[in-house]
């Protein structure tokens, strides 16, 4: 039998357990966690004076789109099963996953790697995110996954592979969480800028 609001406040009040039965305040919202990896600058060719040394000369690259799926959003993404995952919405990435991964990807292709970015250039990189999530079996771990396409001027496929990184997680903080998948993201990248060296 439901009992109404009324008479189960008379009860707890006769039962001296008001503040059980009847919160007067509402819960305290749970505050966002906001994940941003920080920049990392580097500058190809310069040594620890600060002097420019001379590099080899590299092609030409241009970057493409770098996308992800829509399943993926700035909210922090648990998988529990094979086929259900949670929107942790208390931690959220203050720039988009794609974001994440293009950044450090020109990062990685532009800066460190010394590729010279070129709107013009014959070679197009296009990368598409499919995985940027939590995973919690067998262990606890960060899981990324890009599919990575590099096409040349006639449209022609030079590369066309996934590129996937599983990295430990060592806790239940979301901000252990985003080092796993950043440092899953600087896996990917750094396996994509190699494989481009050598198309």
């Amino acid at each position: 039998m439901k009992i109404s609001m009324p008479i189960r406040f008379l009860t707890c009040l006769a039962l001296g357990l008001l503040p059980g039965c009847l919160s007067l305040t509402p819960d305290a919202p749970t505050p966002t966690r906001w994940l941003s990896p920080m920049p990392q600058a580097s500058t190809p060719g310069t040594n620890q004076g600060g002097i420019k040394t001379p590099q080899p000369k590299v092609p030409s690259l241009r970057m493409g789109t770098v996308a992800a799926s829509d399943a993926i959003t700035d909210q922090l993404i648990r998988r529990v099963s094979e086929v259900e995952i949670l929107y942790v919405d208390s931690a959220r990435w203050a720039e988009s996953p794609a974001v994440v991964v293009q950044r450090m990807l020109e990062d990685e292709l532009f800066q460190r790697q010394g590729f010279v970015s070129d709107a013009g250039a014959e070679r197009r990189l296009d990368v598409h995110v499919i995985t940027f999530e939590e995973h919690l079996e067998p262990r606890r771990e960060g899981w990324v996954a890009v599919i990575a396409r590099l096409v040349d001027g006639d449209g022609r496929a030079l590369m066309h592979r996934r590129f996937e990184a599983h990295v430990p997680v060592d806790g239940e903080d979301p901000a252990l969480v985003a080092e796993a998948l950043v440092t899953g993201v600087k896996r990917v990248v750094q396996e994509i800028s190699a494989l481009v060296a050598l198309k």
